[in-house]
């Protein structure tokens, strides 16, 4: 993703995000109905790779987006999936090889549960995941991939504004275990990276 757009991405989450405020208090207290299904999660991520690994030493990181979906299946549990992407551009070409840039792509199953329980309008859960890292290189016309497992640890505090819609601001902490063809010595500086991966977005609720 291009800076440009990037930006532009930002804008029109934190716009968004203060036009949901602002109308909130105008419109005041209403009635709430907690007895929901599942919800629907879409954010504007700022990644940032740390570490001792390739991904940290050899990229520029841009921001990106993530989805996720959950259903409620006990009064402070819930399940489901999220997947994120985001781009980074090769800024030392001696620790990451003849890459020009990646595209990072993240696919987890989740498990998350509510701290202050789900009957509120503020909510505060924590979660598990466990699935797919794909790290999608390309130099000039040439493309190839990288692969492997990935967890994911995150907490999410949550505002609901109407019975539909709410914000939230969530917290990720990647850990990605990739299938990476090295030297013995090299293996733990190509083969795992970690990823802190803070996001704003909106939640649409379901019954």
């Amino acid at each position: 993703m291009d800076t440009n757009l990037s930006f532009k991405i930002g804008v029109l989450f934190i716009s968004l995000f203060a036009n949901l405020v602002f109308l909130s208090a105008q419109a005041g207290k209403k009635e709430i109905d907690y007895d929901v299904f599942g919800e629907l999660g879409m954010g504007y991520v700022l990644p940032k790779a740390y570490g001792d690994n390739f991904l940290a030493q050899g990229y520029d990181i841009g921001n990106g987006i993530n989805v996720d979906g959950m259903i409620l299946i006990a009064p402070r549990w819930l399940i489901g999936a999220q997947w994120g992407q985001f781009k980074g551009n090769v800024v030392d070409v001696d620790k990451v090889g003849a890459i020009d840039r990646t595209r990072i792509t993240h696919v987890h199953a989740v498990v998350a549960y509510s701290i202050l329980g789900n009957d509120k309008q503020v909510s505060l859960r924590t979660g598990f995941g466990a699935g797919y890292a794909q790290y999608r290189h390309k130099q000039s016309t040439t493309k190839f991939m990288d692969d492997g497992f990935s967890v994911v640890a995150n907490l999410t505090f949550c505002y609901r504004f109407s019975n539909a819609l709410g914000v939230f601001l969530k917290l990720d902490q990647y850990w990605d275990f990739l299938n990476i063809d090295t030297a013995p010595e090299l293996e733990t500086f190509f083969r795992n990276t970690q990823i802190f991966a803070p996001s704003i977005g909106i939640k649409l609720y379901t019954f």
